[in-house]
């Protein structure tokens, strides 16, 4: 079975070493990637490109943010993107609103693209 871990981003040096003995440990369950959460309204954005880098480099661990988009500005998403050369993808029932941080939209319906802007 893979399994994968979510991780939070710490603030503090005492919060970092405990993140990495706490994935010291996990290592030992080979997990399939880690994601690295961005807090309640992208409190923690500035600490989550470090925290998915620091997996990957010093653990070796494939690590992805999970973004919510809130909170950051869209040339915060965007600068956030480039350094850790990813892709959003943004769920959510308003056009407006994914616009707002967004440069394309894909509509799916039943796993199928049905339109895109």
């Amino acid at each position: 079975m893979k399994i994968s871990y979510e991780f939070f981003p710490p603030k503090t040096e005492e919060q970092r070493a405990q993140l990495d003995r706490t994935v010291s440990a996990l290592k030992a369950r080979q997990p399939a990637f880690g994601s690295v959460t961005f807090g309640a309204g992208g409190s923690t954005l500035s600490y989550t490109a470090e925290t998915v880098l620091r997996l990957a480099e010093f653990h070796g661990i494939n690590s992805v943010p999970h973004l919510s988009c809130m909170g950051g500005t869209r040339e915060e998403i965007r600068e956030l993107q480039q350094r850790l050369k990813i892709t959003c993808v943004y769920v959510t029932h308003d056009r407006e609103e994914a616009m707002a941080v967004s440069d394309k939209i894909i509509v799916m319906n039943k796993g199928v693209i049905a339109a895109s802007a």
